[in-house]
């Protein structure tokens, strides 16, 4: 089968990844809870090139396989003994957790487990479902499980991946919703149902925050938390959680509540973003379309920064 592989590790993934046309077909027998899919679509995660070139400390938590790529729509070919909810020609969607030394979904053919991929609901095209996976989840269990309706919740940042997926998953759950973008993303963030919008272009986030009460330690609302999602696992990232999970606050450590959150596949949590979209409620934003072949430049693409959000999804039609 054809699939991009980080055959060079030691170079960037961009630049180290080749297309290799006879890759071995994925033959092993199924374990219970796996499937075997024929990919249509895969949106490329920031982290895809993240765990692709992690450095030490990185790979004492994290073992990528040479094959990246987390998220992914397709076709069920196969499935397992126990994954009895999917059958063979199924439309599904997913992510695979290549951080534990798994086939990513950058290939025709991929594993997945049942616990992260369910049926793509009615109506909704293949580059659409390929971008819900890890930035959906990640949107999903940092802020719906943190919140209850009635809640007033900030999201620093609403227009990348995470972003427009939390405002929707937000505004469905009952909450209301302050987000930060630049100038130009305002009309996206009122489009994705936000209720306060704060240009940071044009006002000073922090401040406008503490008028307001929102945001994290100084302006916190009182019994508030603070949830974090990282962006890769670096020496920076050991020294923020240390100093918000362990030191005390008069040490300089956090003043609230503070909850670190790294992505893993969540059924549930899929089904109800899957019942969503189906409800018109939730809507994956397309920033941009590669074809299979262009995989090195959509990395290079989300690695460069001009894209409008940390974790917006990039897509490669298969």
């Amino acid at each position: 089968m054809r699939a991009w592989v980080h055959t060079s590790p030691q170079l960037p993934l961009e630049k180290g990844m080749t297309l290799v046309e006879n890759e071995p077909y994925p033959s092993d027998p199924l374990r219970p809870n796996e499937i075997l899919v024929k990919v249509k679509s895969i949106a490329v995660n920031p982290a895809d090139p993240t765990f692709a070139e992690l450095g030490w400390p990185g790979k004492a938590f994290i073992k990528p396989n040479p094959i990246p790529g987390m998220d992914f729509s397709g076709e069920v070919v196969s499935t397992g003994s126990n994954a009895t909810s999917l059958k063979p020609g199924d439309r599904v969607f997913g992510r695979i957790d290549t951080e534990k030394g798994k086939p990513g979904s950058m290939a025709e053919y991929t594993k997945a487990e049942i616990e992260g991929c369910v049926p793509i609901p009615p109506g909704v095209e293949w580059d659409h479902a390929a971008g819900i996976g890890t930035a959906a989840i990640t949107a999903y269990e940092s802020l719906v499980l943190n919140s209850i309706s009635g809640d007033s919740v900030f999201i620093n940042g609403g227009t990348g991946g995470v972003g427009t997926f939390a405002i929707q998953f937000a505004k469905a759950h009952g909450c209301r919703v302050t987000v930060s973008c630049s100038t130009t993303k305002v009309d996206l963030c009122k489009e994705l149902g936000a209720d306060e919008v704060i240009d940071y272009r044009s006002v000073d986030l922090v401040s406008t925050l503490k008028g307001k009460g929102k945001a994290s330690n100084d302006f916190l609302t009182n019994g508030a938390t603070f949830v974090m999602v990282p962006g890769g696992v670096s020496g920076a990232l050991i020294k923020t959680l240390s100093k918000n999970m362990l030191c005390p606050s008069m040490l300089g450590g956090g003043k609230a509540k503070f909850k670190p959150y790294f992505a893993k596949s969540n059924r549930a949590a899929f089904q109800q973003i899957s019942e969503w979209m189906a409800a018109g409620k939730v809507r994956t934003v397309i920033d941009s379309v590669f074809e299979f072949e262009n995989m090195p430049k959509a990395i290079e693409r989300i690695k460069s920064g001009r894209s409008t959000g940390k974790e917006r999804p990039w897509y490669i039609e298969n």
